[in-house]
């Protein structure tokens, strides 16, 4: 009945908050210090590392269009361009996009579109989340499928 069963866990939280001690934060150990001429001729993997990071210091910044394309709306979706420059993965810009079958333009004033408010590519990603939205998984309880736009 009315008895409280002892759990066999610690509590998450202290009975009283403010009642643990404080420990004071240790200050992060000092960088090393970079390797002289003396010490890359003794350690090479010493030498690999600090030129490697020579490399990455200088093309801090710099980006391989190899790696990135500029992304461009599916031809069928309608609206204007994007006024921003907008990239992609090389690799993700070469499998083609799912065709959208929403009927999106049927749910937004017509001025959304003609009028750039909303770009091609606003456009083709709010019209297939809407699509994945429509899908209901097999859960219990039933639950709808989540779209992931990873924008920054």
């Amino acid at each position: 009945g009315g008895q409280k069963q002892a759990s066999r866990f610690p509590p998450l939280l202290p009975a009283r908050l403010g009642t643990e001690p404080m420990i004071p934060a240790q200050p992060p150990p000092p960088p090393p210090a970079p390797p002289s001429d003396g010490d890359a001729a003794a350690d090479p993997d010493a030498a690999a590392e600090a030129r490697r990071q020579q490399l990455d210091e200088a093309n801090l910044g710099v980006v391989s269009e190899e790696l990135f394309v500029s992304f461009e709306a599916a031809a069928e979706t309608p609206g204007l361009p994007h006024p921003a420059d907008v990239a992609e993965p090389a690799s993700l810009a070469a499998t083609p996009p799912p065709q959208c079958t929403y009927p999106l333009l049927d749910a937004l004033p017509s001025n959304l579109v003609s009028s750039g408010a909303l770009s091609s590519l606003q456009l083709q990603f709010v019209g297939l989340a809407c699509q994945r939205h429509l899908t209901v998984m097999p859960t219990d309880p039933p639950t709808r499928a989540g779209f992931f736009l990873g924008d920054g």
